[in-house]
């Protein structure tokens, strides 16, 4: 059986100012270094086979303290990468709503964004799908832990229906089996799994997240 262990990034300084990252390369704070340290003792004792992770900085971040622990190498894909807010990122909501009133409050609703530059879900959808195949099939019948951004591990929920607001930082929740293709709400994730196929993520690690601070799902 495929296992695919889910881990968003731990906290940048920009996460804790609640500004767009998208893709912008902002590494990890001291609060976020010290969260991926724990999360990696949390999940080498899944015994991991593989560790795949977007090649942003906060992301290898994060993917560091797993790899040194367990000895295994980091492997890179760039279809892990948060969503591309174009020229949203490094702006806080209150100016992206002060300078785009019609779009942002199309974020999170089924509703386009019609901002050319920003990325579109589907195509968000689409390769994080690919990403997670590709995943799936590297590992066969072990363990990946994919590391990754809010805004692709809010679409992988989706897949399983749990909710986006349930991630923390450097950490995930529950373990929950897909049965099937039939079994996700969104089919656009649906199209990567087989019966074979489980998602297990790591116990929710309510204790690394800041105090005060509410995972966003552009970082």
């Amino acid at each position: 059986m495929t296992r695919l262990l889910l881990l968003r990034h731990g906290r940048t300084g920009w996460n804790a100012e609640q500004r767009c990252q998208g893709q912008m390369d902002i590494d990890l704070d001291e609060t976020g270094a010290e969260q991926s340290v724990v999360a990696a003792a949390r999940i080498a004792v899944e015994q991991p086979d593989l560790i795949i992770s977007s090649d942003l900085a906060r992301a290898t971040s994060t993917a560091r303290p797993l790899a040194e622990l367990t000895g295994l190498p980091v492997k890179l894909d760039p279809r892990l990468r948060e969503r591309n807010f174009g020229p949203w990122q490094g702006l806080t909501p209150t100016e992206i709503q002060e300078r785009y009133p019609d779009d942002y409050p199309r974020l999170g609703t089924p509703w386009p964004i019609m901002v050319e530059e920003i990325e579109s879900e589907s195509a968000l959808a689409h390769r994080v799908a690919a990403a997670l195949r590709a995943a799936a099939d590297l590992v066969g019948d072990g363990t990946a832990v994919v590391v990754t951004h809010g805004g692709c591990a809010a679409r992988l929920c989706a897949a399983v229906g749990l909710a986006p607001g349930d991630l923390a930082h450097a950490g995930c929740v529950g373990q929950l089996p897909l049965h099937g293709r039939q079994a996700a709400p969104d089919p656009r994730l649906a199209a990567s799994w087989t019966q074979r196929n489980k998602l297990v993520t790591c116990s929710r690690m309510r204790n690394h997240q800041s105090a005060g601070y509410r995972p966003r799902r552009h970082g």
